[in-house]
């Protein structure tokens, strides 16, 4: 069987898929995991956390504004 990781990292955002699509889907997989967003220092981190718990309940979300930041999460 195929492991399953602890930690899923992403960009809060690209041209392609934001964290909001993300979350969605490891909801939908049962992801039991951390997900931690990278993102450049934003004014309202909060705004962002709400939105991922409204589309991914239950799922353990964080946001990382820098490597030493993300090194701390885990």
């Amino acid at each position: 069987t195929a492991e399953k990781p602890d930690i899923i990292c992403s960009a809060l955002f690209n041209n392609r898929i934001d964290a909001t699509e993300i979350a969605t889907h490891l909801a939908r997989v049962g992801f039991e995991g951390l997900y931690i967003a990278v993102a450049p220092p934003l004014p309202q981190p909060e705004v962002v956390k709400r939105d991922i718990a409204a589309v991914a309940p239950g799922l353990q979300f964080d946001i990382a504004s820098n490597a030493v930041e993300f090194a701390l999460m885990h």
